[in-house]
């Protein structure tokens, strides 16, 4: 499997576990705004639209489409096993949305991607 396949929301996916060897998700705050929830939300849905983008490429949809679903119920399983926070709720969230709209968008651009005759 190459590294193109490994879906973008792996990244929030390992920042969650990282951030989360600390304690509660609420207990750290950057600046004044941000704590690290928002962060690992931001995160995900800025690699959320990299990701619905990766999708319009025909060629590489299959291989992104099953690293996608993958994580997916890699998350879900997580989040109904262990993990009951609104972040991670949120973040299994974002990954739903991504594996739906990626196998819309990806079906769509098939469907426009024909090529008929010798090409001129």
């Amino acid at each position: 499997m190459s590294i193109a396949f490994v879906p973008l929301l792996a990244i929030p996916f390992a920042l969650y576990h990282v951030l989360m060897l600390g304690g509660d998700m609420n207990s750290f705050m950057f600046g004044d705004f941000f704590n690290k929830g928002h962060i690992i939300t931001i995160t995900a849905v800025v690699c959320l639209a990299v990701e619905i983008y990766k999708s319009t490429n025909t060629k590489t949809a299959i291989g992104d489409m099953l690293g996608s679903i993958a994580l997916f119920v890699v998350a879900l399983i997580e989040f109904v096993l262990w993990k009951r926070e609104p972040t991670f709720f949120l973040l299994v969230l974002i990954m739903a949305v991504d594996v739906v709209g990626g196998m819309i968008i990806s079906q769509r651009g098939a469907r426009r991607d024909v090529s008929i005759g010798g090409g001129l």
